[in-house]
């Protein structure tokens, strides 16, 4: 792959990053998921404690004034809450890095993301 077309790529990735519904229909209806109905992980799935972790402590921080900013998760542990994604994966890589670890936005309604089939363009 040519570095024009990784470089391009990496920017769409980045900023889809921040906005992970990007891709949807222009006049696509957004659907949520309140953060009360928030569906249990599948047991053996990959980060299931982490989102479990998630649930558990969603509301608590939602009552403190955190939503917004980003969680970072390692098993049942609650590694800390950051102000960006960036800041947030940044830490994980620098603790874990080839282990896996969970960054999520600390949000009242979970956005709900249908995929119908490959929305990211396979580069050679």
């Amino acid at each position: 792959m040519s570095d024009g077309r990784r470089d391009l790529l990496e920017t769409v990735e980045w900023e889809n990053l921040e906005s992970p519904i990007a891709f949807r229909p222009p006049n696509a209806e957004r659907q949520f998921v309140p953060w009360t109905a928030l569906p249990a992980a599948e047991p053996g799935t990959p980060l299931a404690e982490e989102w479990e972790t998630y649930r558990r402590e969603v509301g608590r921080w939602l009552a403190e004034g955190q939503a917004g900013r980003y969680a970072l998760i390692k098993r049942q542990e609650i590694v800390g809450l950051y102000d960006t994604w960036h800041a947030a994966r940044a830490e994980g890589l620098r603790r874990y890095l080839l282990e896996p670890f969970f960054v999520h936005p600390i949000r009242a309604d979970e956005p709900c993301v249908r995929i119908r089939g490959p929305h990211v363009p396979c580069l050679d």
